[in-house]
């Protein structure tokens, strides 16, 4: 008899983590969700609000799951947050809550840009994350994003509110590539990666299909 899938979810609050969680309850799939802010939970979630993932308060109720999907962290620094803080030692602090609560697979999503020659301190996190997950001796799938779009996503609010302002800034000269991917997309590969050992020990790069310039979106996008 098959083992039924309990699934953990970190940064159960955010944007891509509500969309996932929703596509899991609705496929009957048991789900514990973290996040240190207070959310709406799905049929067979159970909710944890945990402002800092203290061990104590959570290892029993995660023990032995099918997997852990980490979707904690910041693109913006503050006085109060960095991104070591957040991306780098908080992972550290999950894979270690991973291994002793006897979880099978760690799933991350890290960003596209990523590598060992970044100077951007946003990637460099990410990167130092990756590899905390890498050298943790659990089974792991790394995804790499793009811009993930889709209902409330962030980069679609930021563009909104320049709308509104009257002005879009572009970023350097606005013709290099991107690939968007939408959210939709995004939550079925991950739920894949959990089901199929072909995802085991892989970093993926994680985009849509289509190329355009960062400057043709904001121009489709703005219409």
């Amino acid at each position: 008899m098959v083992k039924p899938l309990k699934i953990v979810v970190t940064g159960a609050s955010g944007f891509i983590a509500k969309n996932l969680r929703k596509y899991l309850s609705e496929k009957n799939i048991e789900l514990i969700s973290i996040s240190r802010n207070n959310f709406k939970n799905f049929k067979y979630e159970t909710k944890i609000i945990s402002k800092n993932y203290k061990e104590k308060n959570l290892l029993k109720k995660i023990q032995n799951s099918s997997a852990l999907i980490h979707l904690v962290g910041i693109g913006k620094q503050s006085v109060n947050t960095d991104y070591d803080m957040i991306n780098t030692e908080l992972t550290k602090h999950i894979v270690n809550l991973s291994k002793k609560a006897r979880i099978k697979k760690i799933i991350f999503l890290s960003g596209l840009g990523v590598s060992p020659n970044t100077s951007s301190g946003y990637f460099i996190s990410k990167y130092n994350a990756e590899k905390q997950i890498i050298d943790s001796g659990l089974d792991f799938t790394v995804f790499r994003p793009s811009y993930i779009v889709g209902k409330d996503d962030l980069f679609s609010k930021n563009l909104k509110k320049q709308i509104k302002s009257g002005e879009i800034i572009i970023p350097g000269s606005g013709f290099y590539s991107i690939q968007p991917i939408h959210v939709s997309d995004v939550v079925k590969v991950i739920f894949e990666s959990v089901l199929q050992s072909k995802f085991n020990n892989k970093i993926i790069d994680l985009v849509g299909p289509d190329y355009v310039t960062f400057e043709k979106y904001v121009k489709l996008f703005s219409k």
